[in-house]
């Protein structure tokens, strides 16, 4: 059970950073915390948990994948 709260805090701060934008109206639409901020904590947070299964290091992978995305974008 320790090793599963372990990667909760990230994974979970890192689900509300991509999931809303925090803007300022006196800057239009700028976001004051990217979505690639988000992204690399969910990375971090299921990086403690690939030993517990396959499908979280797809699952890392693919917030990997969404980190040069949110960059580009």
């Amino acid at each position: 059970m320790k090793k599963i709260g372990k990667g909760l805090i990230p994974i979970s701060l890192g689900i509300l950073l991509a999931n809303f934008d925090f803007t300022r109206d006196s800057f239009g639409r700028f976001d004051l915390l990217p979505d690639f901020v988000g992204y690399g904590s969910i990375v971090m947070g299921l990086g403690s948990w690939i030993g517990l299964s396959k499908q979280f290091a797809i699952a890392r992978l693919c917030a990997w994948v969404l980190i040069p995305i949110a960059v580009i974008r």
